[in-house]
């Protein structure tokens, strides 16, 4: 929605006034603020590109796993002898890197792999983060790193999914507010000064112009610029 007041011959004032819920800033926020990981979100403010959905674990704790889940079709000498051959190392002298690389191997891709950690137990490096939109079928998981909390230098907090939670689901589901005017040129920002930026209150924006155009214009000025608002501003916001 943008709509002037074409009085300026009588006001000396030209006014337009500019406000929707934005799509384009809202694809924009979404692209700065998730990386893709396949058919996954990862949260990650831009800082973590190279992220990997990856697991904590001991080497002991990993050969427990494969003893447990890859000897069902062979005998764990067997499982032995193929780290040796894949490996050039014994089970008892294998590295932690060459034995994953070879569990990985085993589980053929990078999606069998993350099962395989999940179903064992292993520690996941990272949170999941659970956003519900409006409809039914509006439900995704978000990967939110350890690592992320470091790179913007807060300690991750005891729950992620209330700390981040309602931004996550901004991001997903809604639009941010673009509402601007401007006065003979000189443009005001409202937006930037919402406590809400997903949410439209006409009351809140209009005591934010007050404010921003204080001490720039006489009262004669201000009471226009303000009835011309007023009469401008819908109640609720349309998606541009």
């Amino acid at each position: 929605m943008q709509k002037s007041n074409f009085d300026i011959s009588s006001t000396g004032l030209d006014i337009t006034i500019s406000a929707c819920y934005d799509t384009d800033l809202g694809r924009i926020y979404f692209e700065e603020c998730f990386t893709r990981l396949g058919d996954q979100l990862v949260y990650s403010e831009g800082s973590l590109s190279d992220f990997e959905k990856e697991y904590t674990f001991t080497i002991a704790e990993l050969k427990s796993a494969m003893i447990d889940q890859f000897t069902y079709y062979t005998t764990l000498d067997q499982l032995k002898q193929d780290v040796k051959e894949f490996t050039g190392a014994s089970w008892s002298k294998v590295k932690k890197a060459n034995l994953i690389e070879y569990a990985k191997n085993h589980l053929y891709d990078e999606k069998e792999w993350q099962r395989f950690c999940e179903k064992v137990g292993f520690t996941p490096n990272f949170d999941t983060v659970v956003s519900q939109g409006y409809c039914q079928g509006d439900y995704k998981e978000i990967i939110v790193p350890h690592a992320f909390w470091e790179a913007i230098g807060v300690p991750k907090p005891e729950c992620v999914q209330s700390n981040l939670g309602s931004t996550i689901d901004h991001l997903l589901w809604d639009c941010p507010i673009h509402c601007r005017f401007t006065v003979n040129e000189e443009e005001f920002y409202i937006d930037q000064e919402l406590k809400d930026v997903y949410n439209w209150d006409k009351s809140e924006a209009l005591e934010i112009a007050s404010k921003l155009i204080e001490g720039d214009y006489t009262q004669e000025q201000k009471a226009v610029i303000l009835q011309f608002l007023a009469s401008a501003l819908p109640t609720e916001l349309d998606y541009q």
